[in-house]
């Protein structure tokens, strides 16, 4: 009679033969909650535009500029803003021997701290005529200007601003020189749209007058929309072409300023990518 086998044998040759852990079935897959709440998309950056830079808004090339750093961006926007940012610079600091080159300079460096603070196509050229008047109002009153060099009609023109109040010659300066329209600068200035208004008839009354026979017919505007009259025959502007102004305000850009001002955006980029603001890699057009 053979021995009889000790309890447990089989259950310990079935256990090593298929695992210790018994098997229990397929894994069931957990049911979503009625209440948890859907996952939501991952957003992707936006594609850079592939529409040409003359065609772009202030904005969009400054975005352009800070986050792809695209250089022949950042090139089409100085060029567009330089002139007139140094025009009003000029013009608001009376046109004084040193100043006008530093306050574009200083505007220019603001605005690009503060982009990104008012949405639109124009949110930059906004920001740049705040700080614009911002800048200039603290530059002080010294030293006189040198009208000598200009021709007469210039001449005059300048030393008749020059000689205006600081509310009068900033209204007049942003609306007559900058092209800005009266709206804007009641939104910059904080005046009611009839305090600018006065402000700027007294302004010109007094320029007109202090000028003389050497304004006759220069100080014509034309650009007849900013004075609240209809242009039917006018083409529309392109996107972040600026008003046309009097001819006698017109004046070169000096070289080094356009230098500058491109220079300051590349720090400011440069600054944005050591914070981890913009990425390193930069697309460079040619």
């Amino acid at each position: 009679m053979a021995a009889p086998r000790p309890a447990g044998t089989n259950a310990a040759r079935v256990a090593a033969f298929v695992g210790t852990t018994p098997y229990l079935g397929p894994t069931p897959t957990p049911r979503p909650r009625r209440d948890a709440a859907p996952a939501r998309p991952v957003p992707r950056p936006p594609a850079p535009s592939t529409a040409p830079v003359t065609r772009l808004s202030d904005s969009t090339l400054l975005d352009r500029f800070l986050r792809d750093g695209d250089d022949a961006a950042l090139q089409a926007l100085v060029a567009r803003v330089a002139p007139a940012l140094y025009r009003l610079a000029r013009a608001l600091t009376a046109w004084r021997v040193i100043g006008a080159q530093t306050v574009a300079e200083r505007s220019w460096r603001a605005a690009l701290a503060r982009a990104g603070e008012v949405d639109g196509d124009d949110a930059l050229w906004r920001v740049l005529l705040d700080e614009v008047v911002r800048c200039a109002a603290a530059a002080g009153d010294s030293p006189r200007p040198r009208h000598a060099e200009e021709p007469p009609a210039r001449a005059a023109a300048m030393r008749a601003v020059a000689l205006l109040p600081s509310p009068a010659r900033t209204v007049y300066v942003l609306h007559e020189i900058g092209g800005v329209d009266v709206m804007t600068i009641t939104d910059l200035l904080g005046l009611p749209e009839a305090g600018v208004r006065s402000e700027l008839w007294h302004a010109r009354l007094t320029v007109e007058t202090l000028g003389g026979e050497a304004l006759a017919g220069v100080l014509d505007d034309p650009a007849p929309e900013r004075r609240g009259e209809t242009a039917p025959t006018a083409e529309p502007r392109a996107v972040g072409e600026r008003p046309p102004v009097a001819p006698v305000w017109l004046e070169p850009v000096p070289p080094e300023l356009i230098e500058r001002l491109v220079e300051g955006a590349r720090h400011r980029r440069a600054i944005g990518v050591r914070h981890g603001r913009f990425p390193r890699s930069a697309t460079r057009s040619p």
